[in-house]
Order: C-alpha cells, then sequence, then structure tokens
C-alpha cells in the first residue's frame, strides 16, 4: 500500500470538495423556492444529530456538517489516492462513482438518506454535477501534485 499516495488523496480529496460545496450550494439556490431543502450534508448530519447522546443546536449542527463533508471528501481522496496506482485519472468517473457509491449505496444502507432515485429529479441533476466538479478538481489536483513527487530534479548531467 502506498501511504504517500492516500494522504495526498486525501489532501486532494478536501480541497476538491471546496468548490463542490460552493457549487451545490449556488445551484440550490437557483431551484424553485418550493423545491429548496437541506442539501444533503445538512440532511446528513441532521439525521445523525437525531441520535440520543449527539448535540443537535443549530451551530453544532453546522459546524458537524461542515467537518463531516470535507472529511467524507477527504475520505473519497484517499480512496482515489489508492486506486491512483491503477491510473485512475479520469475526473467524470471519479465524480459519477463517488456520488452513485455514496447516494445508492452507502448512505441508504446505513439508513442515513433515502437513495438518490427517490429524491426530487432537479436535486437528482445538482448533486451528480455538484460531484463532477468534485471529480475533475481532485484528478487535477492530485494529477499535478502526484507529477510533481514522481520528477527527478534536474541533475548536472542535464543541464
Amino acid at each position: 500500500m502506498n501511504w504517500s499516495s492516500i494522504i495526498l488523496g486525501t489532501i486532494c480529496g478536501v480541497v476538491a470538495t471546496g468548490p463542490m460545496t460552493a457549487v451545490m450550494v449556488l445551484w440550490n439556490r437557483r431551484l424553485p423556492r418550493r423545491e429548496r431543502y437541506p442539501l444533503p450534508p445538512r440532511g446528513i448530519t441532521g439525521t445523525v444529530a437525531k441520535k440520543p447522546g449527539v448535540a443537535s443546536d443549530a451551530e453544532a449542527i453546522s459546524v458537524a456538517t461542515l467537518i463531516a463533508h470535507f472529511g467524507y471528501g477527504g475520505a473519497a481522496g484517499g480512496l482515489y489516492g489508492l486506486l491512483s496506482g491503477a491510473n485512475v485519472r479520469q475526473p467524470v468517473a471519479a465524480g459519477l462513482f463517488m456520488w452513485s457509491l455514496s447516494y445508492f449505496g452507502l448512505l441508504p444502507a446505513l439508513h442515513i438518506l433515502r437513495p438518490a432515485s427517490e429524491h426530487p429529479a432537479r436535486h437528482n441533476t445538482l448533486m451528480p454535477d455538484a460531484h463532477l466538479v468534485l471529480g475533475t478538481c481532485l484528478c487535477a489536483l492530485y494529477g499535478v501534485l502526484d507529477d510533481g513527487q514522481r520528477t527527478q530534479p534536474a541533475s548536472r548531467n542535464d543541464l
């Protein structure tokens, strides 16, 4: 296992979550008012906060939502770093894999969120598109930084 690839992927995943989050928020604001509801990161955190013994005031949920969302993005980036040895450099595949794994698999299986197929159509456009932004940013950043790691400094014979 190549820990440096996993760590690099984790860092890139956290960073890539920023633009994805901005897209989610901006596009959600463009939905008709009747179709706006808390975005999945807030809904996920709210569901977990309903468990006994978990702080549930609004400020704590807001902070927990950001930490959990960026942490999940970091975990996705770490998985990407782990798979990078298989030369997975396709932003569309990375973004859609993350969306489908999360919204059709993991989150419904844990009874945290309904499957994406049960969400309104406009949300099912917004969320995969936001994850395409995640995949694009993750792959681009990882590619730049990973290539930088593998580049050897010029030797005197190269000059």
